[in-house]
């Protein structure tokens, strides 16, 4: 779309429209003017945080740090291994958490 056929939707001039792209490539565009894209193109704005490392791994991490970086002891006082086992049952109980408490 060409930025005059995308200002007359969203309410600005074809220079307004061009400022906002350079905005967007230079990161300083806020939610709030995305937003109000969005609308004119009849969408929404979705932004959501993706963690860069896997949930088990933030478990993981989380309690070494309240352990005072203590590795995790199993029965017999060995280091404790996550088995596949394991796994299965933290994934079975995470799938019941209501994602709805997080929003």
């Amino acid at each position: 779309m060409n930025s005059e056929t995308l200002g007359r939707r969203i309410g600005i001039s074809p220079q307004g429209v061009r400022q906002l792209e350079k905005s967007e490539a230079d990161g300083s565009i806020s939610l709030n003017t995305l937003a109000k894209i969005a609308d004119g193109l009849n969408c929404d704005v979705r932004y959501v945080l993706v963690p860069r490392i896997s949930l088990v791994d933030q478990v993981m991490a989380r309690a070494m740090e309240h352990s005072n970086g203590a590795v995790p002891m199993g029965a017999g006082s060995t280091p404790m291994n996550i088995d596949g086992q394991s796994l299965v049952v933290l994934a079975s109980l995470l799938s019941r958490i209501d994602q709805r408490a997080f929003w």
